[in-house]
């Protein structure tokens, strides 16, 4: 898959945005780990996340799969209704 934008121009436009909003730089992968639980959150299948991310093992991919509290505990509550 090709890029659009070579990542050094990604990282300088973070930056500036970050530095703008008063946040600390906490790099562009970030976005991905957002991109890729948007997507899963949306139950698009975990296949085409991964061609989408350029993951070539669908293990990389599952690392974005892990549920955070909330998640956790909603659907808890969920299977108890």
């Amino acid at each position: 898959m090709e890029t659009l934008f070579k990542f050094s121009v990604i990282r300088r436009f973070l930056n500036k945005i970050y530095k703008k909003i008063g946040i600390k730089y906490s790099g562009a992968h970030i976005l991905r780990h957002t991109f890729a639980k948007s997507m899963i959150a949306k139950n698009v299948n975990i296949v085409t996340v991964k061609e989408l991310l350029g993951h070539a093992n669908i293990q990389t991919t599952m690392i974005y799969t892990n549920p955070n509290q909330k998640e956790v505990q909603k659907a808890y509550l969920n299977a108890i209704k």
